[in-house]
């Protein structure tokens, strides 16, 4: 018996949004801006370098995400090589942006944008948990 590789069709459904994709993203963005709402009013120099570093996670965020719903409409041979360059560039560009927002001094510390991009994660995560235990009740 030969083995044959196992051809995947394509999914129809690109552009389709997954359930519960728009209340995590409304999550994320409503507990960033009253993190960075609550830095203000107590008076942080920080504020600015973590609002910059949040948004930075949250634009990143949605590249994986554009990148990993194409990638789950094609076949599995082409799925590697779409996703993994994506990936790099994704990386890359994030590291060039940190690098030149520190360099150029518009932000002086490192610590708050990396706070803020870390933060976007942290609630990214906490929000996709929250929404699927909600859609599989």
């Amino acid at each position: 018996m030969a083995a044959e590789a196992i051809k995947v069709k394509p999914s129809p459904s690109y552009g389709a949004p997954i359930p519960g994709d728009f209340k995590a993203g409304m999550l994320i963005i409503m507990a960033g801006a009253a993190i960075t709402a609550l830095m203000a009013v107590a008076g942080s120099s920080y504020t600015t370098g973590f609002a910059a570093g949040y948004l930075l996670g949250v634009v990143n965020l949605v590249w994986l995400y554009l990148i990993v719903r194409k990638s789950l409409t094609i076949t599995s041979e082409k799925a590697m090589r779409y996703v993994m360059p994506r990936c790099y560039l994704r990386f890359l560009v994030t590291a060039a942006i940190i690098f030149f927002t520190i360099m150029l001094g518009f932000v002086h510390n490192p610590w708050p944008p990396l706070t803020g991009i870390s933060a976007s994660i942290f609630i990214a995560i906490g929000s996709m948990v929250f929404t699927a235990k909600e859609l599989f009740k």
